[in-house]
């Protein structure tokens, strides 16, 4: 089992970037394009029709339109299963923002209210712990008006690293400084 090496196996337009940019270089900008570029051959995430908004260190958001013909139950609701994977992606493309490639170990979810087919579910992510071998990422789901709408907590084992992206980038303050500082005792 591969376990904390490099992953350089990526779509060509990520390439040229991670080739072409320094890893002091690196931005929010960049790291989401080749996130989206990572993501854009996941054919369960086309198939749901996720997309990718915004990535920053630690940090994501992704959205996904709600479709009448894929994602709801008997019942015409949203069936609880397209919303746990689209806080599932979620966790993942937190990985990808620290530089880990990474899969999912557990995940529980919290679903508080539902959404009605035809509007769009926010997921906001982010890191909350980064091992060496694990981490943990807090997902919450909102609605078109802002609404809770389901929260989540994920352990995630770290497969590989993106070698590109640097440990640390942007503004946000390094997960191992968060760790320390939740601390208790």
């Amino acid at each position: 089992m591969e376990r904390q090496g490099q992953d350089r196996n990526l779509p060509p337009q990520a390439e040229v970037i991670a080739e072409t940019t320094t890893k002091a270089e690196m931005n929010s900008e960049k790291i989401t394009q080749i996130t989206r570029d990572i993501y854009k051959s996941n054919s369960f995430v086309k198939l749901c029709g996720m997309s990718i908004d915004k990535v920053d260190f630690g940090r994501c958001e992704l959205s996904m339109r709600v479709d009448p013909e894929k994602h709801t139950n008997l019942w015409g609701s949203v069936h609880g299963g397209a919303l746990y994977s689209l806080a599932d992606t979620c966790c993942g493309v937190c990985g990808v923002s620290v530089g880990a490639r990474v899969v999912t170990v557990n995940m529980n979810m919290s679903f508080i209210r539902n959404i009605r087919a035809g509007e769009t579910a926010v997921c906001k992510g982010h890191v909350t712990h980064l091992g060496r071998t694990t981490m943990v990422v807090a997902t919450e789901m909102f609605n078109e008006q802002h609404k809770l709408m389901c929260q989540g907590t994920a352990v995630m084992l770290l497969k590989a690293r993106y070698d590109f992206i640097p440990e640390h980038w942007g503004s946000i303050i390094p997960m191992r400084d968060i760790d320390a500082q939740l601390e208790i005792g």
